[in-house]
């Protein structure tokens, strides 16, 4: 299990080094979910933003992530990325989810997918994603990862939490 820690650990600091190049917004996070065929995926990962304005931003992304499968603790992989925001809406009819005012910021986020030693496609579509000043919460976030070997693998982001610095 420590080996199976290890690489995402790696990649965090990585990404951490990856992000204090840019003199931009960014943040760390930490989401929990599941895919088609596994019980649960816990995620860290790091996000930087290379354009945001109050209309929509492109942001970078790099996570690592472990799944519990059958009751045992794994390295899962890591992916990385891009995301553009569709839209910030600050005035929305879904304020009363938060306590704090939000800002609905919609995003579609591609990229590549490292698992097993193979890559695969990475979409996610996050609808019902939230910004405040300093923090970004995303809810029931849809993704599917699509190998080379043509294999679709769908799974549901349950809660990510962005911390922005």
């Amino acid at each position: 299990m420590k080996k199976a820690l290890l690489l995402p650990v790696i990649l965090m600091l990585c990404a951490a080094l990856w992000a204090s190049a840019f003199d931009a917004p960014g943040g760390q996070w930490f989401s929990l979910g599941g895919r088609s065929d596994s019980v649960l995926q816990a995620s860290g990962g790091l996000e930087v933003y290379l354009v945001h304005t109050q209309g929509a931003g492109l942001f970078l992304f790099l996570e690592s992530y472990v799944q519990l499968s059958d009751t045992t603790l794994e390295f899962g992989g890591a992916r990385a990325g891009a995301g553009l925001e569709l839209f910030y809406l600050k005035d929305h009819p879904l304020g009363f989810i938060s306590a704090n005012p939000t800002a609905w910021a919609p995003a579609l986020l591609g990229g590549c997918e490292l698992e097993d030693g193979s890559i695969a496609g990475y979409v996610q579509l996050s609808l019902l994603r939230f910004m405040e000043k300093d923090a970004v919460y995303e809810y029931l976030t849809p993704f599917v990862s699509i190998g080379c070997d043509g294999m679709f693998r769908p799974g549901i982001l349950v809660f990510r939490c962005t911390g922005l610095w």
